[in-house]
């Protein structure tokens, strides 16, 4: 079953990677503040998922 709020929040994920919280949320008409949220999210996601690689690859190296 798809889910249209995860399609939602998935879209406001990759929207927040490319244009500016302002212009997002008046276009959608969204509250400043939620697109924010949505960005701060996505921005931990992604810092997480770059410290994991880099501890990954670290790892691969030392053996």
């Amino acid at each position: 079953m798809f889910s249209t709020r995860a399609a939602r929040l998935g879209t406001l994920h990759e929207l927040t990677k490319f244009a500016l919280v302002a212009i997002i949320a008046e276009t959608l008409g969204y509250s400043p503040t939620t697109i924010e949220r949505h960005a701060t999210d996505w921005a931990a996601a992604h810092a997480q998922y770059v410290a994991t690689a880099r501890t990954e690859r670290q790892d691969t190296r030392r053996k």
